[in-house]
C-alpha cells in the first residue's frame, strides 16, 4: 500500500498500529508512535483537533458509522507543515 495508514482507537485517539509508509513519512520509529495520540504525533498538540479549519473526522465516523474525510495541516519532522487529506474508516 502506498498510502500512510494509522489504526487509531476512536475513543482515546491512541495509535494502535501504523504501516511502513506512515513510519517513513513521519521519520519516527514504531516504538515512538504506538500508544501516543494521533494529534500528538501529527499536530504536536495536547488536545484533539477541533474547529472549522481542522475538524477531526473520527467523531463523525462514529456517529454515521461510515468513512469520513477532512483536510488538515500536519507538522511532520523535517518535512514541516504538510497539507493532507485524512480519512477515517470504521472497522467492524
Amino acid at each position: 500500500m502506498s498510502e500512510s495508514v494509522a489504526v487509531i482507537d476512536p475513543h482515546s485517539f491512541r495509535i494502535l498500529d501504523v504501516n511502513r509508509v506512515f513510519l517513513e513519512w513521519s521519520g519516527r520509529s514504531k516504538e515512538d508512535i504506538i500508544g501516543k495520540t494521533c494529534y500528538e504525533i501529527t499536530h504536536q498538540r495536547t488536545a484533539p483537533c477541533a474547529g472549522q479549519n481542522e475538524e477531526c473526522p473520527i467523531p463523525k465516523m462514529l456517529e454515521t458509522r461510515t468513512a469520513c474525510t477532512a483536510e488538515h495541516v500536519h507538522t511532520i519532522g523535517e518535512l514541516g507543515k504538510q497539507h493532507v487529506e485524512i480519512a477515517a474508516s470504521p472497522v467492524f
